[in-house]
């Protein structure tokens, strides 16, 4: 597996820090009660490694015929400024007392609408859809909407979220929390979906974060009878990062978490990836940088849109996807199993090239092609997978033609034709592989 090295965290003092005292040592294993449990052998690492072990279930979501409920003792993280030093820093929080009904009379139809809830902790806040979300720091000027429910910008600079109703020129500074969920809403204007529940981590726009409580597993090479040695971490405190260099692809890459050693001091932080020169080695259990060996877990996968409103939507999230508490899982799950490879409802649109050219396929999936052919030709199409022609599709004149067939990642579909267009071609996800 590769995974791609990104730019520096935003301001603020935001790794963990470990006491140099009960930095690893042969003879001093670390014990800090706040951040390693253990140095060795936690939760059976002889089999398992490179994993999220502990998620916690902060937000409390009930839904139920169209309505949404955040349930009473939700834990809520608000953004709000720095510290005493004014470098590290600073997140309130806040506890929910009674339920509270999320989305009630909402206005936009099949529509993806992502949650606040205000400083009072007793009113919540939808931004339309996530374009009405931004992060960032400068204010986004271009493409913010006049809406009374509110456009959202993370404030990056000053670690606050503030909301405006009048189209930007003024944006409060009231904080609100991080986004709890995301829903989707039905031709009613029903809530019909959740989408994503932001338990441990989340994202709003161009920032992803990490909160308090969420457990992994580090790996850090073998034990001398070759079983997996892993060091086990809890982050303690909330972790940003706010990437600056979007790819002007649709494609999918890791978030990952990063333990370092600092001048003697383990360090937790949040890396994007942004290059290849990141690989784990399954023999060695163990990560590389070029011959550098290096800690880490990945805990989620992400897509950008690639959309441009004026200069500052380029690179918001469109999806996000992080991995479950590990679970070992039975051979007797046949069934869970044979869902992995099944196609799942996520996918990428390529742009359409001439006839031979070649589409990488970013995980294991699904190539689906749909294609028309001329009025005065009957049209054909073939795809080359790995040296290996698949079955082709004829088409009459004027006749639609389309293709599914599977493809593993990084394999390359060459799709050849005559006497027809393309239409579209896609790369559908397979349930595994998101």
């Amino acid at each position: 597996m590769s995974i791609r090295k990104g730019s520096s965290i935003i301001a603020g003092n935001i790794g963990q820090n470990v006491d140099s005292a009960l930095s690893p040592t042969s003879d001093n294993p670390v014990k800090n009660s706040v951040i390693y449990d253990a140095l060795r052998n936690t939760l059976s690492t002889d089999s398992i490694t490179n994993c999220i072990t502990e998620i916690p279930q902060d937000i409390k979501l009930e839904l139920n015929s169209g309505t949404l409920t955040l349930k009473a003792g939700s834990k809520l993280y608000y953004p709000n400024g720095f510290e005493s030093d004014n470098t590290t820093l600073h997140f309130d929080t806040f506890t929910t007392t009674s339920d509270l009904v999320i989305g009630s009379g909402l206005s936009y139809i099949n529509t993806e609408h992502i949650v606040f809830i205000n400083n009072d902790g007793t009113s919540a806040s939808c931004a339309r859809n996530i374009s009405d979300a931004w992060s960032g720091d400068a204010a986004p000027t271009s493409g913010v909407a006049t809406l009374a429910s509110g456009v959202f910008w993370y404030d990056t600079i000053n670690n606050i979220i503030r909301k405006t109703t009048d189209g930007g020129t003024t944006w409060s500074n009231v904080p609100s929390s991080f986004p709890i969920c995301v829903f989707k809403t039905n031709a009613n204007r029903e809530i019909s979906e959740i989408i994503n529940i932001f338990n441990g981590f989340g994202y709003l726009a161009t920032t992803v974060f990490v909160l308090p409580g969420v457990t992994g597993l580090f790996p850090d090479g073998r034990n001398e009878d070759g079983s997996l040695k892993n060091i086990k971490v809890t982050s303690d405190n909330v972790l940003i990062k706010n990437y600056t260099n979007p790819s002007d692809k649709e494609e999918v890459f890791y978030y990952v978490l990063r333990l370092s050693n600092v001048s003697n001091n383990w360090v937790l932080n949040l890396i994007e990836p942004t290059t290849n020169d990141y690989k784990y080695d399954e023999k060695e259990n163990i990560w590389y940088y070029y011959s550098y060996k290096m800690h880490y877990c990945v805990f989620a996968k992400v897509q950008q849109n690639t959309n441009t409103v004026g200069t500052q939507s380029n690179g918001k999230i469109k999806y996000f996807s992080t991995k479950k508490t590990y679970q070992a899982l039975n051979s007797n799950d046949s069934e869970s199993i044979a869902h992995q490879a099944m196609p799942s409802n996520k996918y990428i649109t390529f742009t359409n090239g001439a006839s031979g050219t070649g589409y990488n396929a970013p995980a294991d999936g699904y190539l689906y092609i749909q294609t028309t052919a001329s009025t005065n030709e009957q049209g054909w199409v073939s795809i080359n997978i790995g040296g290996n022609y698949q079955p082709g599709l004829d088409i009459t004149r004027e006749g639609i033609g389309k293709i599914f067939i599977p493809i593993s990642k990084n394999q390359s579909g060459t799709v050849t034709y005559g006497g027809t267009s393309l239409a579209t071609i896609r790369f559908i996800y397979a349930n595994g592989s998101i």
